[in-house]
């Protein structure tokens, strides 16, 4: 039994999507855990009266010579 991506190599494109399904998930209490952060994100973005305004962006950049 070879590693998960030899078993992708050897699937057809149109069976990635299941293959994605079946193999590729997360564990089942890290799921949990992301479906709690969505639904926390979601309940305050609905809870939102008004967005703030946006009347200026700043970009700060560093650059770093190597």
């Amino acid at each position: 039994m070879g590693n998960w991506e030899s078993h992708l190599c050897e699937r057809p494109a149109q069976k990635l999507g299941e293959f994605t399904q079946d193999n590729l998930r997360p564990f089942e209490d890290c799921q949990k855990q992301i479906d709690q952060t969505v639904d926390t994100i979601c309940a305050v973005l609905q809870e939102a009266e008004q967005f703030p305004l946006v009347t200026e962006i700043i970009l700060i950049a560093k650059c770093y010579e190597a």
